[in-house]
């Protein structure tokens, strides 16, 4: 079984792209970063829960910076912050 799925809604194939992805219950994508102008995401059904690092330069090891849930119709805005 996928952890989760990417559907294509929506694209200018410039500017942006508007993606449904739906994950499996207890299931995860890997750590990843966001291109420069961010990403939104909303909860539709079930919950999700979102987990921030940071690079510790003194170790080169990743520390937790927020670990949150978001349930029912959540929005939140995923880096960077402006």
């Amino acid at each position: 079984m996928k952890n989760y799925t990417r559907n294509l809604i929506a694209t200018d194939n410039e500017t942006f792209t508007l993606l449904l992805l739906c994950w499996n219950p207890g299931k995860c994508s890997p750590i990843h970063d966001h291109p420069c102008d961010g990403c939104w995401l909303r909860v539709c059904q079930g919950q999700i829960q979102e987990t921030r690092y940071e690079i510790n330069t003194e170790t080169d090891n990743l520390d937790v910076t927020s670990d949150e849930v978001f349930e029912g119709e959540s929005y939140l805005r995923l880096c960077p912050y402006y």
